[in-house]
């Protein structure tokens, strides 16, 4: 078939013609079966037999079947966010003594045997995230990690900084900015 820049008028309007009997001949096709599907519907009816609905393709709008809304049930395959009594970080402070160089998925397994609990399939990822976030321990080299000096298991509070020399500028305020005070005269107006 050529391009239609380079088909004449006549010739458009033929292939369009043509097309058209195309489509009321698979209109008549359409029509004749859906004519024969009804009568199969019909005895299928007489028999009993549930006939499936017809339509648009697909799932039916709504819910999924077979699945209640609110809380899912217990055993009903689906996991839960498990509740610890430890953060992860305490976790693996309780399960690895100072000192120890340790790889993520080891401080993963002393984590689980200090009790902590997850249901999760990245929690290699969310171990190894802890540890270098983590200031009790240092990064020794690749997916290598040392817990270095600190007691207990809880990670220690963070001190308050205390300013010391000249001023700074408050949060928010543009750069250049020393929170001068207030003159008398802009206090004034």
């Amino acid at each position: 078939m050529a391009s239609l820049k380079s088909m004449s008028v006549a010739d458009l309007r033929r292939e369009l013609e043509r097309r058209e009997k195309g489509g009321k001949k698979l209109q008549a096709q359409h029509a004749k079966l859906a004519k024969r599907l009804a009568a199969i519907d019909a005895e299928l009816a007489e028999l009993g037999v549930d006939v499936p609905a017809r339509g648009r393709r697909g799932r039916k709008p709504g819910p999924k079947p077979g699945r209640k809304r609110g809380r899912p049930a217990k055993g009903d395959g689906r996991s839960r966010r498990v509740k610890n009594a430890m953060t992860l970080l305490q976790a693996i402070l309780k399960g690895v003594p100072t000192g120890k160089t340790v790889s993520p998925a080891e401080a993963a397994t002393a984590a689980k045997a200090a009790g902590y609990r997850s249901a999760g399939q990245n929690f290699g990822q969310q171990v190894a995230t802890c540890l270098s976030k983590a200031k009790q321990f240092k990064r020794r080299g690749r997916g290598q990690y040392q817990r270095v000096g600190g007691g207990g298991g809880a990670a220690p509070a963070k001190a308050a900084k205390v300013s010391k020399g000249k001023p700074r500028r408050k949060p928010g305020r543009p750069k250049g900015s020393k929170n001068k005070p207030k003159t008398e005269m802009t206090a004034a107006a």
